[in-house]
């Protein structure tokens, strides 16, 4: 699903020949229990002090056919170096803080299962190639990736 009309095109020419739906977590373009699974990458399941995702958990609960599952795939906001890029980035601070997130997720009755993941590139080209274009400029000229990641 994608909530961005000019994302559409784009989404529906990548490999693998997903139906690709307009609509939000809190409008989903399904019938009630149509659905076993839902699996939600680094989108919209960021619960922070200011915003919760309950909207849309209920519209997944009405998608979810009985028995069904909801699958979260979210940054980790405690342990490793991402979550100190995260710590360190004002804008992410929309995505909670410690573990704020994980204490959400906890009262609500959901499993949390932790995977430490890394990158690697074998060169600078490869590695900005990924990441500029998703973060703010300030991180990697003396910030926070310059410090990580090698950038001068």
């Amino acid at each position: 699903m994608e909530p961005d009309e000019r994302l559409l095109r784009a989404a529906r020419a990548r490999p693998g020949a997903a139906r690709v739906l307009h609509g939000s977590a809190e409008h989903i373009p399904l019938p009630d229990a149509s659905v076993d699974v839902v699996h939600a990458r680094f989108a919209y399941f960021f619960p922070s002090e200011g915003f919760s995702p309950q909207p849309g958990l209920d519209e997944v609960a009405r998608v979810l056919r009985p028995g069904g599952r909801l699958v979260v795939i979210d940054n980790d906001h405690e342990v490793g170096e991402f979550a100190q890029l995260l710590a360190a980035s004002a804008p992410a601070a929309a995505q909670g803080r410690g573990s704020s997130p994980t204490r959400w997720w906890a009262e609500r009755g959901a499993q949390t299962v932790s995977v430490l993941s890394g990158w690697q590139f074998q060169s600078r080209r490869d590695s900005s190639g990924c990441c500029t274009w998703s973060s703010p400029r300030s991180w990697h000229r003396g910030g926070w990736m310059s410090i990580r990641g090698g950038w001068a």
